[in-house]
Order: C-alpha cells, then sequence, then structure tokens
C-alpha cells in the first residue's frame, strides 16, 4: 500500500519552514490552504473560498436549476472583467449610485448604462437627461447617426409597439418593406389598432 496516512483527535496541521501555516485539516471536515502564512483557499459546508486571485483555463459552475455566481463588493464597486489579447471590457456595479454598466477598458467609454431606476442608456452614462418626457431608452452615437435596428425574416412585420403591458395604445409598423404604418388604438383598451397614417 503507498497510501500516506496522517490522522489526528481534531485538527492536523502542516507547517511550512519557519513554521508558518501550509495546510490545515479541521476537525469538522474542512480544509484550509496557505500562501506566505495568508489564508488563500478555504472548504467549507456551503463551498469555496479564494482570497486573492484565480488564474484558471475555464470555471464550471454547476449548480443545478438555479446555480449561481456572486461577485461581492463592498464601498466602492463589484465588476466582472473579460479580457483578450486587444480587448478589454467589464460589467460592473457601482456602489454610490446603483448604476450597472458595461465599460469598455480599451476605450475608456462606458458604453451601455443601467440606473437604479431600470433606464437604459446606449453610449450615455445620463438616459435620463433630457428635459421632456420619462426617459427610458437612450441611445446617442455622439457625432455620428444614432441608429436602432430592427429586423424580421420573409414578409413578417418588424416594428414598435406602444402600451402598458396588457393595453396596445400605439404602433409603427413596416408593410413588407413597402412603406410604414402608423395606428393607434382610439378605445384605450384592448390590443386593436386602426391605421392612421401610412408612408
Amino acid at each position: 500500500n503507498d497510501d500516506v496516512v496522517i490522522q489526528g483527535a481534531d485538527d492536523v496541521f502542516i507547517y511550512a519552514q519557519g513554521g508558518e501555516d501550509a495546510i490545515i485539516a479541521r476537525g469538522n471536515a474542512a480544509v484550509e490552504i496557505f500562501y506566505n502564512n495568508s489564508k488563500k483557499f478555504e472548504t467549507t459546508n456551503v463551498g469555496i473560498t479564494v482570497s486573492g486571485t484565480t488564474a484558471n483555463s475555464s470555471v464550471l459552475i454547476n449548480g443545478g436549476a438555479d446555480a449561481q455566481a456572486k461577485i461581492l463588493g463592498t464601498t466602492t464597486a463589484a465588476r466582472l472583467d473579460i479580457q483578450t489579447d486587444s480587448h478589454h471590457r467589464f460589467w460592473q456595479t457601482i456602489e454610490s449610485d446603483g448604476r450597472f454598466r458595461l465599460y469598455n477598458q480599451t476605450t475608456s467609454s462606458e458604453q451601455l448604462t443601467v440606473l437604479s431606476d431600470g433606464k437604459v442608456g446606449v453610449n450615455t452614462t445620463s438616459p435620463d437627461s433630457y428635459s421632456f418626457g420619462g426617459q427610458i431608452f437612450n441611445v446617442s452615437a455622439g457625432s455620428s447617426y444614432s441608429n436602432i435596428l430592427i429586423t424580421q425574416n420573409g414578409t413578417n412585420v418588424g416594428g414598435i409597439q406602444f402600451g402598458n403591458g396588457t393595453i396596445r395604445r400605439a404602433s409603427i409598423e413596416d408593410i413588407d418593406g413597402s412603406g410604414m404604418k402608423f395606428s393607434t388604438n382610439t378605445t384605450n383598451s384592448g390590443t386593436s389598432v386602426s391605421e392612421k397614417m401610412r408612408i
């Protein structure tokens, strides 16, 4: 038998040179791993805790129907970085104002912003900056054209619908590539709309 067994009545300690902790196997089945006397890895009854940076080619989180990956920040922010040799972006939530953003570290620009009240901005950090109406979605292209592309397959209609989830109040639709149709709901109930203008 080539197994090596170290068994203690409670905790088992393995020390590095100089008497610093290296590995501790706890009597409650937890395991702790240290570097330079600083704990870097710990197993518990609910999972593992890693302190510092881990380097892996891939990470699999397999938790069944409700698998979770949590990045916990404190008083400033928490973020998830995605980086290649030439491009670097990160998702981040900000503690001070509660906004969620996609930030392009390569170009130093905030490309997507979701405010704490749900307003969304594309290439703008202030989707609610205009003085008219209630701004929910704001697309800014700076000095270029701002375009929102709506596509459909075959002869299906692409369009924009206006309503409150149960009542369709108006719509703007293309007509198989031959024009645009503008319709409204004159009863303010149901989902039926009638055409008011065609271009």
